[in-house]
């Protein structure tokens, strides 16, 4: 048999594949963590501009209007915030999915490797056997059948 796993390349060309899909996968968690930052800040950026304190009142309607106005904008980016959060969560799963794909078609040759390991292991252990027989057959027929060889 053969030492050489003729599969080694394949192996490694899916060791690379695990490692880009790894990258990638990281790259979507982090803009998943970043556009949620976006939106908390929006949202609080939102909480704190309700309008005057209770009590006091707005110094005029212009005021009033660009108030509802800003919080109204406010709002769509939030909203807009989430819809994109929701876009990055799909890409974060589909990246997940795809390492998740990308490991198990390493581990499928990685089995494979591992027998090959084996089986070049009990065959050199096989060889190595017969080598230690032969050995000791002949060392046999050198001293004699008494076993000594005085």
């Amino acid at each position: 048999m053969s030492a050489t796993f003729r599969l080694g390349t394949l192996e490694r060309l899916r060791e690379d594949r695990v490692d880009e899909a790894a990258k990638a996968l990281a790259t979507a968690a982090a803009a998943v963590e970043e556009a949620v930052g976006r939106r908390d800040l929006l949202a609080a950026q939102l909480q704190r501009s309700s309008g005057p304190a209770v009590g006091q009142r707005y110094a005029n309607a212009h005021d009033l209007v660009t108030g509802a106005l800003f919080r109204e904008r406010l709002r769509d980016m939030v909203r807009a915030a989430a819809g994109e959060i929701a876009r990055l969560e799909e890409a974060r799963e589909a990246a997940r999915t795809d390492w998740l794909e990308a490991r198990a078609q390493l581990r499928a040759v990685q089995m494979l490797h591992d027998r090959h390991r084996a089986t070049v292991a009990k065959e050199r252990i096989r060889k190595e056997q017969i080598e230690l027989d032969e050995f000791a057959l002949r060392n046999r027929e050198l001293v004699g059948p008494g076993g000594d060889d005085r």
